[in-house]
């Protein structure tokens, strides 16, 4: 179990960081790549023509719930000689 939170959470971290690599070089005063982007969709509520990294940002926040309940795989190791309710429902 330690193993593999530990290896979901450096997969994750190893994501994240290309999601906000991606998010730096969209900013608008560097611009070197950008999202796709479909006709219709809005990109900012108060400047409809500014291109978010909404995917990016989306990944960004997922790895960072990855990375948290990793910690609660390693802390779900450690078990007393009965299990009670409190690890099981961490699992």
């Amino acid at each position: 179990m330690a193993n593999f939170s530990s290896d979901i959470a450096i997969a994750a971290s190893t994501i994240g960081k290309m999601a906000n690599e991606i998010i730096n070089l969209q900013r608008t005063e560097i611009e070197e790549v950008e999202e796709g982007f479909q006709m219709g969709k809005v990109g900012s509520s108060t400047m409809p023509q500014k291109r978010n990294p909404m995917v990016c940002e989306n990944i960004y926040a997922n790895v960072r719930l990855v990375k948290n309940n990793a910690s609660l795989g390693l802390e779900a190791m450690v078990q007393e000689r009965e299990r009670d309710m409190s690890f099981w429902q961490t699992e």
